[in-house]
C-alpha cells in the first residue's frame, strides 16, 4: 500500500477507535501495548512493514464507508413523491421545482427525518414566517 494511503488509514483507524475511547482495542495496542499515538509512530518508523500489515489488514476489515451522491438521493426520492397534477414526469422538472417539494413521509422515515413542526420548530411552518 502506498505510504499516504497508509498513513490516512491509519488516521481513520486512530479516530475510529479514539471516538469509541477504546483505543486499548487497536490491532496496534495489542502490537505495542501502548495506546500512544507517538508509541505507534515510533513502532511505525522502527517497524514498517509491520505497521502497513497491520493497518492494511484493519483498513480491508473495516472499509471506508461510501454514501449516496446527494443527486442519487434526490432520484431515490423521486420515485416516492406523487403523481403530478400536470401529468409531467418528476425527471422533466427543473431541479429548482424538484427541491421545493416536501419530502416523502416514506423517505423521511427511512432516512430518520422528523418533520420539521416537531418539538416546537412551528418557525419553519407558520404561514407568517420569514422562512415561508
Amino acid at each position: 500500500m502506498e505510504f499516504q494511503k497508509v498513513m490516512e488509514e491509519f488516521e481513520r483507524m486512530c479516530d475510529f477507535y479514539d471516538q469509541k475511547n477504546e483505543l486499548y482495542c487497536s490491532p496496534l495496542y495489542k502490537e505495542t501495548g501502548s495506546e500512544s499515538w507517538e508509541d505507534w509512530c515510533t513502532y511505525a518508523s522502527t517497524y514498517p512493514e509491520e505497521f502497513e500489515s497491520i493497518v492494511t489488514k484493519w483498513a480491508q476489515q473495516h472499509p471506508k464507508p461510501v454514501y449516496p451522491t446527494i443527486g442519487g438521493l434526490v432520484a431515490h426520492m423521486k420515485n416516492y413523491l406523487p403523481e403530478r397534477k400536470d401529468g409531467k414526469h418528476w425527471d422533466s422538472v427543473s431541479f429548482e421545482e424538484l427541491l421545493r417539494q416536501e419530502v416523502p413521509k416514506e423517505v423521511a422515515e427511512e432516512l430518520g427525518i422528523v418533520p420539521i413542526n416537531e418539538c416546537g420548530l412551528n418557525k419553519y411552518v407558520e404561514e407568517e414566517s420569514e422562512w415561508r
